[in-house]
């Protein structure tokens, strides 16, 4: 348990420090990150690690081929810690938590036929007719347009009073900068998809990562052949329900003792709630666990 614990711990913290990391790009006023790491940062992303890589094959684009390896080893790790809008939600949810707003918790079936349509979809739009639908589903570039357009101008503005107030004591440290407004329709447009998106966060968790995002679709395609995976001892499991509860991905029945890993992002939280020590994450390759 104590090994989990520390999983989660990393888990969490490299989590939080990532988003902070990919956010400061995003909003970085005074352009202190060069356009060339900035870049770089989007490489880490599975999308624009992709694109890179079809129009210039090299090892630095090569950062999907490592997230693909990674998820056959351990399954959907990259959802959990390095794709922030999947650790946007994270911090949505806990949010709703700490509000004792009500969440809809429990195991709920694989909506298989919506988030492999929209995978199959945005695969065939991009394979014939561009990139427009794919980069509009990308949760990499979702965040960032979510933080370009509205929380960007936010902290110009509070960075704009905050150099003029310092400005009467003739403090320079902080000068003005210009506020670049996003278009009322692209405001708009950007505004509904992230109070959509952060309203199933706080009612169902991952639901959108496992229902519309082609990311998580096709990495939980990939992970159903991982060969670290989680898992229930049927012969310890009493049946007490903790596990489904603290599930953020909704993805485990513990009346039918099962977990569809597709949908599991690797949090771990089921891991150190399990009062037997029924739940670990070990190998199980070729199916230890129904998928």
């Amino acid at each position: 348990m104590k090994l989990y614990s520390f999983l989660k711990l990393i888990r969490t913290v490299f989590a939080l420090i990532f988003i902070l990391l990919i956010s400061f790009i995003f909003f970085d006023i005074h352009s202190l990150v060069s356009p060339e790491n900035a870049r770089y940062a989007a490489l880490t992303q599975f999308v624009p690690s992709m694109l890179s890589f079809i129009k210039m094959p090299a090892l630095i684009f090569s950062s999907f081929i490592i997230i693909i390896l990674v998820t056959i080893t351990a399954g959907r790790s990259y959802c959990s810690f390095l794709c922030p809008l999947g650790i946007f939600q994270d911090v949505i949810s806990r949010i709703a938590s700490t509000l004792h707003i009500k969440k809809s918790a429990g195991f709920t079936p694989a909506y298989n036929f919506i988030r492999y349509s929209i995978l199959v979809t945005a695969v065939v739009y991009y394979t014939t007719t561009g990139t427009f639908l794919l980069i509009w589903l990308d949760p990499f570039s979702i965040y960032g347009r979510f933080v370009s357009a509205i929380i960007s101008p936010a902290l110009t503005g509070i960075n704009n009073i905050s150099a003029g107030i310092l400005l009467k004591f003739n403090i320079f440290s902080i000068h003005s900068v210009d506020i670049k407004y996003a278009d009322i329709t692209l405001l708009f447009i950007i505004l509904t998809i992230i109070i959509s998106i952060s309203a199933i966060a706080a009612i169902k968790g991952r639901l959108y990562c496992n229902t519309i995002c082609p990311v998580g679709s096709l990495l939980g395609l990939v992970s159903r052949f991982s060969f670290l995976k989680i898992t229930i001892d049927k012969d310890t499991c009493i049946h007490c329900g903790k596990c489904e509860n603290i599930c953020k991905s909704s993805c485990i029945d513990y009346k039918e003792v099962y977990v569809d890993f597709s949908r599991c992002v690797s949090c771990f939280n089921c891991l150190n709630i399990c009062p037997n020590s029924s739940i670990r994450f070990e190998y199980a390759f070729p199916g230890k666990i129904r998928n």
